[in-house]
């Protein structure tokens, strides 16, 4: 039994708006502002966090008959957790913004179980199914994008000098890399949720929860 069509559609626009505005940022960075910008090259690198607060989500759910019963309670606690981490990169760079980006990636993931709820076993599968995918994705993209000739489309020298990314490296002296890894990495994601491609079908309805006497 798979997801209906308008349930993936919602758990999958996340990571559709995120590869339109990588995609926007990488072609036209003038319609963009440099705010957005350079937190668009920020969240690749903190995107990381929420491809490892997947695996912990589904080691959670994994537990046995007395652990966690229900997914979403889960989901946040780790949100709560990871977004220290990102506090932590906000003031690495004098900024709060990884903490919104790190709230909208983690957001997607609670979007996938609100709009398609699952019992604990079934959102087990498919959180590990969705933490394997992403995790094989970051580390190709990363390896492709980081050795592949990246057309630089929109991002010349007057685009770099708006962005004003602070350091040095790769991605900073070349950000249409990062660019277009996020939006390369945020659609294939999108994909393998909407034909959910690896991702395991519910076995059956979500059984309701009886109340403890």
């Amino acid at each position: 039994m798979s997801t209906p069509w308008p349930g993936r559609v919602v758990s999958a626009t996340p990571e559709i708006v995120a590869s339109a505005s990588y995609f926007a940022a990488w072609v036209a960075p003038a319609s963009v502002a440099p705010a957005v910008l350079r937190s668009l090259v920020l969240a690749m690198l903190v995107e990381f966090l929420v491809v490892h607060s997947s695996g912990f989500l589904s080691a959670f759910l994994d537990r046995g008959e007395s652990g966690l019963r229900r997914p979403l309670p889960a989901l946040l606690g780790l949100a709560a957790v990871y977004l220290l981490f990102a506090g932590a990169f906000g003031l690495a760079f004098g900024s709060w913004m990884p903490v919104w980006v790190i709230g909208w990636l983690i957001g997607s993931r609670v979007l996938t179980v609100v709009a398609d709820p699952r019992g604990r076993a079934d959102e087990s599968a498919r959180q590990r199914a969705l933490w394997v995918s992403g995790a094989v994705l970051y580390l190709m993209l990363a390896f492709v994008t980081a050795i592949a000739p990246i057309p630089a489309f929109g991002i010349d020298a007057a685009a770099r000098a708006r962005m004003d990314l602070p350091g040095s490296g790769l991605w900073i002296d070349q950000p249409q890399r990062p660019l277009a890894m996020g939006a390369f990495y945020f659609g294939l994601l999108a994909v393998v949720e909407l034909l959910e491609w690896g991702l395991p079908a519910p076995r059956g309805p979500v059984p309701a929860l009886r109340p403890r006497r």
